[in-house]
């Protein structure tokens, strides 16, 4: 039921141990996931998820999402609605957060879904391509979608 979708990408980014805690990185304009020409700079968020919580499914039909689990362990699910995709109608799923920690990147099309696996809330920090604009996305209720985790 997992297949990789076209412009999916998951890349896993350093931590760096120290004394007092840790460095992690997540996205540096010379990195390939930043360019400019590509995909700009719209804004930056951090959502919040408390335990046992899922978010309802997600399309963007212009912004790409790079996102980052800054705490916790989030399970994403991802169901590409672009119709010229070799990956139309298929779907992924990845596991990241403490345990495996790096930018996933989710092009606009591709509607996404995901659930607090943590004992605590989590952490995800989005740096999307646009600003927020209500008429460029779309909630899709978690039920209107074929899936189960």
């Amino acid at each position: 039921m997992s297949t990789n979708l076209e412009g999916v990408l998951f890349v896993v980014r350093r931590i760096i141990p120290s004394g007092q805690g840790e460095v992690r990185h997540v996205l540096k304009n010379t990195d390939p996931e930043f360019s400019t020409e590509v995909l700009p700079f719209g804004e930056a968020y951090v959502s919040i998820l408390f335990p046992d919580q899922k978010k309802d499914w997600k399309l963007h039909t212009q912004s790409t999402s790079r996102l980052a689990v800054l705490s916790g362990m989030i399970e994403f699910a991802m169901y590409d609605m672009r119709e010229s995709s070799l990956t139309y109608k298929q779907f992924q799923r990845i596991t990241i957060g403490d345990d495996n920690y790096g930018l996933l990147v989710i092009p606009s099309g591709v509607a996404a879904t995901w659930r607090n696996i943590s004992s605590g809330k989590t952490m995800i920090l989005n740096i999307a391509t646009k600003p927020h604009d209500p008429n460029e996305s779309k909630i899709i209720p978690f039920e209107d979608i074929e899936f189960t985790w």
